[in-house]
């Protein structure tokens, strides 16, 4: 769980959910709060004050789910507000006029929400954000659009076959930790018989699948035996 203060204010969140909580006056009564859910806003106002929770949300809700309840306090009263996320994503800040510093997704949840895009067969947007996501440093997504190159017309995104492309993105996935980006372009660079390069990636991979398969590359090419 994670939170912070925002204006007027405070905010939790969880995988699936965020939590707002404020404060307001003892004597407010639940006929005196009235909070809106839309899919990406929300306006909680209470009777005689200014609101301070409205605007727009940073991600999607699903307001059939959202809730909200007054709490008594001692000399005080607490209005909590429950969202319910669409994506099972990390939000930055809840509402986006109240985002400091804009911080933007991370590569993970770029990634988490174009899975859930694809799932949702939204093939389009699923690879923005698998895109935005590798833009960011995420080395699984350099992955997926490495798969995706080499496959081309064969995988669901029925996207042109661009080898070279592949090989640019499992390099730079290699370079970020990916063990099956290395070995997969050295798959590549063996079956364009760049052996030399596919040793060289296969070693790079440091997995006992790709030193075998370096092993034995490496002997066809010195004409010994294989065992």
């Amino acid at each position: 769980m994670s939170g912070a203060w925002a204006p007027g204010y405070w905010w939790t969140q969880q995988e699936d959910s965020i939590t707002i909580t404020f404060e307001t006056a003892a004597t407010q009564t639940v006929v005196d709060v009235g909070v809106l859910f839309a899919q990406h806003e929300i306006r909680a106002h209470v009777e005689g004050e200014t609101p301070r929770v409205v605007g727009t949300l940073h991600h999607a809700v699903l307001p059939s789910e959202c809730t909200w309840l007054l709490e008594k306090r001692m000399g005080y009263s607490l209005v909590e507000i429950h969202l319910q996320k669409s994506v099972p994503i990390s939000w930055p800040y809840p509402i986006k006029e109240d985002a400091a510093d804009g911080t933007p997704m991370d590569a993970q949840s770029e990634l988490e929400l174009a899975r859930h895009y694809e799932s949702a067969g939204n093939l389009e947007s699923a690879l923005e954000h698998t895109h935005r996501s590798a833009g960011k440093g995420g080395a699984a997504a350099m992955l997926l659009l490495g798969k995706l190159s080499q496959m081309g017309p064969k995988s669901p995104y029925r996207l042109p076959q661009e080898l070279d492309k592949a090989r640019l993105y499992y390099a730079q996935a290699a370079m970020l930790g990916s063990v099956e980006a290395a070995y997969l372009r050295g798959t590549l660079h063996q079956e364009q018989g760049k052996h030399a390069d596919a040793v060289a990636s296969y070693l790079h991979a440091v997995s006992d699948q790709a030193i075998a398969a370096a092993r034995a590359l490496d002997r066809t090419r010195k004409g010994l035996p294989q065992y």
